[in-house]
């Protein structure tokens, strides 16, 4: 159903929309063609730039080239799986910001935090609002944390705030701590 005079259009019964950046499939969507908003209900899934994100509402500003998904969000890429209650995906920094109960696990790692700041690839990210990270038998708990490398033999955190480090021979805590190599640097 099109509203020419409001530069609308509703759609229905399945939808498939396809740009240069992606496929975005949902049951329904609203297409303003004058503001470029698309707004998508039911599963919808925003497919491009090698990742793939599923959830149960979408909005993209096509314009800003932004997409924001919420609702059971499940974001994919070949070197991880993050969920979470909303996605921000922007097509051209490739950036993703999900926040609400995130978990972002890649290869071995796993990083639960309020918000994740992330690429489209997954294998960095930056957490925020109480942080928990675990690879293996050692762990990690931070006010906030920079991970890189996650799923590769060159994995680091760094936390800040209230920080402590643990592994099966024992504990640090420090406001400040990093572990690389198999080594903690802590200090504060």
């Amino acid at each position: 159903i099109a509203k020419t005079d409001l530069k609308t259009a509703n759609l229905g019964g399945g939808v498939t929309s396809t740009t240069s950046r992606g496929v975005m499939t949902a049951n329904g969507a609203n297409w303003n063609w004058a503001t470029g908003q698309l707004t998508a209900e039911g599963k919808v899934t925003a497919n491009g730039n090698d990742v793939n994100i599923e959830g149960q509402h979408l909005s993209a500003d096509t314009n800003a080239h932004l997409v924001t998904v919420t609702g059971d969000v499940t974001a994919k890429s070949a070197k991880g799986t993050a969920t979470a209650s909303k996605v921000l995906y922007s097509w051209d920094s490739g950036k993703l910001t999900a926040t609400g109960d995130v978990r972002l696990q890649g290869k071995g790692a796993t990083v639960n935090a309020p918000r994740i700041d992330t690429t489209k690839a997954m294998d960095e990210a930056t957490a925020s609002g109480g942080v928990h990270v675990q690879r293996g038998e050692m762990n990690v708990q931070a006010d906030n944390a920079t991970v890189t490398k996650i799923g590769d033999n060159a994995f680091a955190v760094t936390g800040n705030g209230a920080v402590k480090v643990q592994n099966p021979q024992g504990w640090a805590k420090a406001n400040h701590a990093s572990w690389k190599n198999n080594q903690i640097i802590a200090n504060g």
